[in-house]
């Protein structure tokens, strides 16, 4: 029966070039890397500006302000990492710019020690793209965070659930933080959902229902927070609205 520990054991040998395109990634990010410590500077930009409106950011914690939606997403983790930067380095906008690039950069690294070192698939092409200067605001804003945020998460979480350890446990975790870290962490419950039900079925083993029943109860979660929250004016879609697929695809 078919598995990932399998999956796991196939022998795929890294391409000749895969050194090369990892060399390319990492010569493409130190140039990233360059062009923030020349340019960065300690002032916010864009969404950050919501976060200094008053009953906002503050350095008493305000839990009513950490599950209010910003714009229509839960940015729960952004906000307590912008509250964590005022108590440790007076919100320095500067470096909250490098640590979003560290974060942003971590994603890749991520995935291509899990693809090579689990799955033997070589993966240096992946920074090539990564690398691209089309998404700048990845790089530049330090309040980009948030997407960085959701999609380690939910790539912690498809990734902890491949192990017999207690430390599986974890992988509903990173899913729900995933979820309340950007709105298209609801999206990601998908094939998350799916890759339990698959686990299920090929080790029968009920905890993957445990750990369905935990993102689920986190989606509904969600949903309640940011109907009670969202105060915009614009539409409002939500994950049963089509719009949103056809957004997303």
């Amino acid at each position: 029966m078919l598995t990932i520990a399998k999956i796991r054991n196939v022998n795929i040998k890294p391409f000749w070039y895969n050194r090369l395109l990892y060399f390319i990634g990492f010569c493409l990010i130190a140039h990233h890397f360059y062009i923030l410590m020349k340019y960065a500077i300690d002032v916010p930009w864009h969404d950050s500006w919501a976060f200094l409106e008053q009953g906002a950011l503050d350095r008493s914690l305000n839990v009513n302000w950490l599950f209010r939606t910003h714009n229509e997403h839960i940015v729960l983790t952004t906000k307590i990492y912008y509250w964590l930067f005022l108590l440790i380095d007076s919100l320095n906008f500067k470096h909250m710019v490098f640590v979003n690039f560290f974060f942003y950069i971590s994603i890749p690294i991520v995935i291509a020690l899990f693809l090579e070192r689990r799955l033997k698939i070589p993966c240096g092409i992946i920074f090539i793209p990564y690398a691209s200067m089309i998404t700048i605001e990845n790089i530049s804003w330090a309040f980009q965070i948030q997407h960085h945020f959701c999609i380690l998460f939910f790539i912690l979480g498809c990734i902890t659930i491949d192990t017999q350890k207690r430390s599986q446990i974890m992988s509903p975790i990173f899913i729900v933080l995933s979820v309340f870290s950007f709105s298209y962490g609801i999206p990601f419950l998908i094939p998350y959902i799916l890759l339990c039900g698959f686990l299920y079925f090929t080790e029968r083993n009920k905890k993957y229902i445990f750990f369905i029943l935990i993102v689920l109860l986190a989606f509904v979660l969600w949903v309640q927070l940011a109907k009670n929250s969202i105060t915009s004016n614009h539409v409002n879609s939500y994950p049963w609205d089509f719009r949103v697929w056809f957004s997303f695809f």
